[in-house]
C-alpha cells in the first residue's frame, strides 16, 4: 500500500548521544545493554548517601523509604572540565550535576550530528530541555551560612536549558520543562512545534535525572509509587512500583527538509508528537486510560495514520511501563483501546504488538524518560530488532484483560514485518504523576519513502549526491584519499585522553575504514589548541601511532591564535620520485581534481603534438602498465598532479605565500605564483618531457648528465657554440 504523506513536515533526528546506567556513555553502548540485558539494580552508593540510615520496610513510616535500590550512572558526578565550559571552579563547584553532565551530553550530541561549536554559534537553534527533580538544589540548602554566591544560577531550573544556550551562543528559544516523568518528552514535542513556527532553524532537546538526597525516595515511597524490590516490572504479576534511575540524554533536530539539504545523517523521523492531560481523575496521581488513548489515537490522525488499520500502526510500541499496580493496567487497556477496539471497520489483526519498555533494564529515570524511551526505538530500528523486556514472568490479571493483541518480548525479537510501501514505525509513550501525557510516532529514515515527502514541503530542495540513487544500482568501491587523524583538546592532559578514546574506538570498530574517521576528525570536530596529528594506510597503523602518542605523555602542540592567515611554503618537486598509481584514490574521489586532470589532457589532446597516452589513464594504471619511469610521460604527469593539487587546495581557500621548484617542479611553482596559466604550464612540461627523452646517446643509449657549474652569460654562449 502507498505510504500516506503526513499533514505536517516530518523532523529529523540527526544527533544523540547520553549517559545511563550499565557504563552506557553512548548509543551504541545502549544498544548493546539493551540487546543483552542484565540487571543493574543495586542499593544507593554510600557517595551519594547512607540509605540504611532512611530505611524502614514500611514506606509510610514518617521520614523514612522502603526503596533502598535504584539504577546509577558508573560516571562520576563530581567530575567535570570546568575550563573546557568557561567556568571557573568556585562557579562549578555551585552547580547542579545534571546542568554539568547535560553540557557535556549536548556536547557530543552536537558532534554526532556533524557540527563544530562555531557552526551554529550566534544562531536560531532552541533548547528545550525536561527535568522532574533538583536534589542538589535540596544539598545546597542544608546550611545557608554556606550558601555559594552563585547558587541561584547553578540551581534554578531555568538555567538548566539556559546555560546550554550561554555556552553554545545560541539565539532561539530556552526553556526547561517539568511535567515530572513525561518532561522530556513533552520537551520533544514543544521542540517540533517551535521549528513547525519557523521559531528556530534546529532544537536541542534534552533531559536529565540524577539522584543524590533520599528526600525524592522518602516522599514517593509514602505514595507507594517506587518499587520496593528496586525494579520496574512492567505488567508483570510482581509489579511493586517504580525503581528509579540515572540518565541524561540530548537529541537534535531539523525539518527533514534543511537536513536533506544540508546533507546530515539522518537517524530517524519524528512523523508526528502530541500531548494531552488526565483531567480530573479520582486522585491526582490517578491516570486516566480513556486520556491515553485519545492521545494515541489524534496522535497518529494528525499524522494522517489510521491506527486501527495494520498498515498504518506501528510494528512496535515503546510503553510508558513504570511497573505500578494502577498504571500498567491503565497504559494496556488504553494500547489496546487505541489500535484494537472492536467495531465493523476493525479487522482482527495478523499478528500481535510488540509493546515493551527501558525502564525495565535501565530503570525509570524521571525527567530523561521520554528520551530514553525514544532512543530504544531509533536504535531497534537502526539493528532490526526488539529487545526483551526484563523481569516478566507472569501475566498481571489486571493487564490480561486487554493483552488479547499485544505481547511483551522477554527474548530478542526480529523487527516485524513492515507492510509494502511503509518504513519501520514505532511509537513512544511517556506520563506524567500529574497527568500530562505524550506521544511520539518514529519512522526509520527510508530516501525513497521520504524525500519525495520533503520535496512536498519544500519546492526545489536540491538533493545532496549522498542521497541520490547510483546509477544501475553500482556504487564505485574505491577509498577516500588517505589523510592524517587530527586530535586536539583544551589541554595536554585532555589530549591524551582524546588520543585514548579514538585509540579505542578504531580497536572496536575495525569494519569502519581509517581514512573515513580520519575525514569525519577534520570535517566535523571543534578544533582545540591543543593539537597532535597521525597518519597511517590502515586502522593497525593508526593504533600503533596512537600508542605511541599516548606513551609520549603530554603530547600535541599549542596551535597560536594568527588574526592573519598564516604563510603557507609550496614546495614543488621535478621528475624522480613519482610512482604508479600516485593521486589514484584522489582523482576518484574528488570530482574537482579528477576535472582539473581531464581538463589537462584536453589541452594536451589539441597541442601539435599530442600525446599517445592520457594523463588519467596513467593515474589510474596499475605499476605493471605503467609508463611512469618513462620521462616524457613522468615530466608532464608530475606536473599535472602538482598543478591540479594546487587548483584544489585554491577552490578550499588554500594559497601559498611563497614557491619553490626543482627542476620541473619549477614549472607547477610557477603556476601556483600565477606566472603561468594552466594551459602553458602543462604545454611546457610536456614538451620539456619529450625533448629530454629525445636527448639521448647514439642507437637509443642513454645520455649523459649536464654538469652545473658557475658560469656568466658570456661564458655560457661560449661554451655551447
Amino acid at each position: 500500500m502507498a505510504y500516506k504523506p503526513p499533514r505536517a513536515e516530518p523532523i529529523a533526528i540527526i544527533g544523540s548521544s547520553c549517559r545511563f546506567a550499565g557504563g552506557v556513555s553512548r548509543p551504541s553502548e545502549l544498544w548493546k545493554l539493551l540487546q543483552s540485558p542484565i540487571d543493574l539494580s543495586r542499593k544507593v552508593p554510600i557517595e551519594r548517601f547512607n540509605i540504611d540510615a532512611f530505611f524502614h520496610s514500611n514506606g509510610e513510616y514518617h521520614g523514612t523509604t522502603d526503596s533502598p535500590k535504584a539504577y546509577f550512572l558508573d560516571q562520576d558526578h563530581r567530575v567535570f572540565d570546568a575550563t573546557f565550559f568557561n567556568i571557573t571552579p568556585k562557579e562549578a563547584a555551585a552547580i547542579d550535576p545534571q546542568q554539568r553532565m547535560l553540557l557535556e551530553v549536548v556536547y557530543e550530541a552536537l558532534e554526532s550530528a556533524g557540527y563544530c561549536l562555531r557552526d551554529y554559534s550566534g544562531k536560531k537553534v532552541a533548547v528545550f530541555a525536561g527535568v522532574m527533580t533538583g536534589d542538589y538544589d535540596t544539598l545546597s540548602q542544608r546550611d545557608e551560612l554556606y550558601t555559594s554566591q552563585y547558587y541561584a544560577t547553578g540551581n534554578a531550573r531555568s538555567i538548566l536549558s539556559n546555560r546550554i544556550s550561554y555556552f553554545f551562543n545560541w539565539n532561539g528559544p530556552s526553556m526547561t520543562i517539568d511535567t515530572a516523568c513525561s518532561s522530556s518528552l513533552v520537551a520533544l514535542h514543544q521542540a517540533v512545534l517551535c521549528i513547525r513556527s519557523g521559531d528556530c532553524e534546529m532544537a536541542c532537546v534534552a533531559g536529565a535525572n540524577l539522584i543524590l538526597v533520599p528526600e525524592q525516595f522518602i516522599v514517593e515511597s509514602s505514595l507507594h509509587m517506587l518499587s520496593p524490590s528496586g525494579h520496574c516490572r512492567m505488567w508483570d504479576n510482581r509489579a511493586d512500583g517504580y525503581a528509579r534511575g540515572e540518565g541524561i540524554a540530548a537529541v537534535f533536530l531539523k525539518p527533514l527538509s534543511k537536513a536533506i539539504r544540508d546533507g546530515d545523517r539522518i537517524e530517524a523521523i519524528i512523523r508526528e508528537t502530541g500531548v494531552n492531560s488526565d483531567g480530573r481523575t479520582q486522585g491526582i496521581t490517578m491516570p486516566n486510560w480513556e486520556a491515553q488513548s485519545h492521545l494515541i489515537q489524534d496522535t497518529y490522525k494528525n499524522a494522517g495514520l489510521d491506527p486501527r488499520s495494520e498498515t498504518d500502526r506501528c510494528q512496535y510500541f515503546e510503553a510508558h511501563g513504570t511497573g505500578t499496580r494502577v498504571g500498567d493496567p491503565n497504559e494496556a487497556h488504553a494500547i489496546e483501546d487505541a489500535f484494537f477496539s472492536q467495531n465493523p471497520h476493525t479487522a482482527k489483526p495478523k499478528s500481535r504488538l510488540l509493546v515493551g519498555s527501558i525502564k525495565t533494564i535501565i530503570g525509570h529515570t524521571e525527567g530523561a524518560a521520554g528520551l530514553a524511551g525514544l532512543l530504544k526505538v531509533v536504535l531497534s530500528m537502526h539493528n532490526n530488532a526488539i529487545p526483551p523486556n526484563l523481569h516478566f514472568e507472569e501475566l498481571n490479571p489486571e493487564v490480561a484483560k486487554y493483552y488479547s493483541y499485544l505481547r511483551i518480548p522477554t527474548h530478542c525479537y526480529p523487527w516485524p514485518a513492515v507492510p509494502s510501501g511503509q518504513p519501520k514505525r514505532g511509537s513512544v509513550n511517556s506520563f506524567g504523576f500529574g497527568g500530562t501525557n505524550a506521544h511520539a510516532i518514529i519512522e526509520e529514515f527510508i530516501p525513497d519513502i521520504h524525500i519525495p515527502v520533503a520535496k512536498a514541503f519544500c519546492k526545489g530542495l536540491k538533493i545532496p549526491a549522498s542521497l541520490k540513487p547510483k546509477e544501475n544500482g553500482i556504487v564505485e568501491n574505491s577509498r577516500r584519499p588517505c589523510l592524517p587523524l587530527l586530535i586536539s583538546a583544551p589541554s595536554p592532559k585532555a589530549l591524551t585522553a582524546v588520543a585514548k578514546s579514538y585509540r579505542d574506538y578504531i580497536f572496536g570498530h575495525p569494519e569502519i575504514p581509517s581514512e573515513e574517521i580520519a575525514w569525519h576528525s577534520v570535517a566535523y570536530r571543534t578544533h582545540f589548541p591543543f593539537r597532535a596529528s597521525v597518519s597511517g594506510l590502515s586502522s593497525s597503523d593508526m593504533i600503533q601511532k596512537l600508542e605511541e602518542l599516548i606513551k609520549a605523555g603530554n603530547c600535541g602542540t599549542r596551535a597560536k591564535d594568527n588574526i592573519r592567515p598564516p604563510k603557507i611554503l609550496g614546495i614543488f618537486t621535478g621528475q624522480g620520485v613519482q610512482w604508479a598509481t600516485m593521486s589514484r584514490s584522489l582523482l576518484r574521489a574528488s570530482e574537482a581534481f579528477a576535472s582539473t586532470i581531464r581538463e589537462m589532457d584536453s589541452i594536451l589532446q589539441s597541442c601539435p603534438h599530442p600525446p599517445h597516452w592520457t594523463l588519467e589513464e596513467e593515474i589510474l594504471a596499475d605499476p605493471e602498465q605503467s609508463h611512469v619511469d618513462e620521462a616524457h610521460v613522468s615530466q608532464p604527469l608530475c606536473s599535472a598532479v602538482q598543478i591540479a593539487l594546487v587548483k584544489l587546495l585554491r577552490d578550499m581557500g588554500i594559497t601559498f605565500h611563497t614557491v619553490v621548484g626543482h627542476s620541473s617542479g619549477e614549472i607547477a611553482a610557477a603556476y601556483a605564483a600565477g606566472k603561468l596559466s594552466m594551459r602553458d604550464a602543462i604545454m611546457i612540461a610536456h614538451y620539456r618531457g619529450m625533448g629530454v627523452n629525445d636527448v639521448c646517446g647514439k642507437n637509443g643509449a642513454s645520455g649523459g648528465m649536464l654538469a652545473v657549474i658557475g658560469l656568466n652569460k658570456q661564458q655560457a654562449e661560449d661554451l655551447c657554440s
